[in-house]
């Protein structure tokens, strides 16, 4: 009966330098998309709040605050996606 439980093992996905990269690649595109999905709901957040501060200087801080940091994440996403590509292709060729 324990002998029916072992299973293979299965082989490594990383076993060279360009798996690796590749590895890094996937990883950096999943975190990509999210980074830009939260980028895009704080963005419709600030919309939202400049259109419903009617004058009110809090709200208006506080959509601009969320823009601010929307466009921050977006420019973060932007340079480790293309730091990541710089690397690949300085260890690449």
């Amino acid at each position: 009966m324990a002998a029916l439980a072992v299973e293979e093992i299965p082989e490594p996905r990383v076993t060279t330098i360009e798996g690796l990269i590749n590895l890094i690649d996937e990883v950096a595109n999943y975190i990509f998309a999210f980074v830009l999905a939260i980028a895009v709901i704080f963005l419709l957040i600030a919309g939202f709040n400049f259109m419903t501060a009617a004058g009110d200087e809090t709200k208006i801080k506080k959509a601009r605050d969320f823009l601010t940091w929307a466009l921050v994440g977006i420019a973060i996403a932007v340079g480790t996606k293309g730091l990541i590509a710089i690397i690949k292709n300085f260890l690449i060729g």
